[in-house]
């Protein structure tokens, strides 16, 4: 008997999952949202980005990509764009308080892959657009050491250091996306999904960025 209502319990928590696959229309709207860890050669840290698109058929879909990454700056100066005047005199500065964020914004297609799973659709996508990468970080300068005047003999101090200095600066770059995952359908319209990408901003030294996380989708 126990083993009865075990299978009769499991039949009804899988029967919605099966009618929501044959549910399924072959074109309709699709929204997204996902929580995700961004992988630098720096840092890991979080991103959350949000997805709206539309499906053609049963294989083919067009969107666009909104993300938002908390990362540190990538193996590059983070001194750029002119806002800070060297001085060869000047010892080299030190760079503290280091932050950045990438606001992502592309234009994707996604395929969805069939299998013979109803409940299970792989998917790869891929795409470019534009990313704009602020950051700011205090400069530090050190200490110069004092020399002595070889005419009058007294010791005195080429250049002042101005201290500390906040730098923030924005920069555009080109951005591409390339990735996938699998949807798991849970409901008549919404599904889990777990997700891998790799977005590469052009024009920076390094950057490369793995993002790896899940989220949920709701089919219309």
């Amino acid at each position: 008997m126990r083993a009865f209502g075990a299978v009769f319990t499991g039949f009804m928590l899988i029967s919605p999952l099966a009618g929501a696959a044959r549910a399924q229309t072959d074109h309709g709207a699709l929204v997204s949202g996902m929580v995700s860890a961004s992988v630098t050669e720096n840092d890991t840290a979080p991103t959350v980005s949000g997805f709206v698109g539309y499906r053609f058929n049963r294989a083919l879909g067009l969107g666009v990509e909104l993300s938002s990454m908390w990362v540190e700056p990538f193996n590059e100066d983070v001194v750029s764009g002119g806002q800070l005047t060297t001085n060869p005199v000047l010892l080299r500065p030190n760079f503290a308080n280091v932050d950045g964020r990438i606001t992502l914004f592309t234009t994707n297609v996604r395929l969805e892959i069939p299998t013979v799973f109803a409940r299970v659709i792989p998917y790869a996508t891929g795409g470019g657009g534009m990313a704009n990468y602020d950051r700011s970080f205090d400069v530090l300068y050190p200490p110069l050491p004092a020399v002595i005047d070889p005419i009058t003999g007294r010791t005195v101090t080429l250049v002042t250091p101005p201290g500390i200095q906040r730098i923030n600066e924005s920069q555009l770059y080109m951005a591409l996306t390339l990735g996938g995952g699998v949807s798991l359908l849970w409901t008549k319209h919404m599904t889990v999904d777990v997700d891998a990408r790799c977005v590469a901003l052009l024009g920076t030294n390094g950057g490369t960025i793995g993002r790896f996380g899940g989220g949920v989708s709701y089919r219309f």
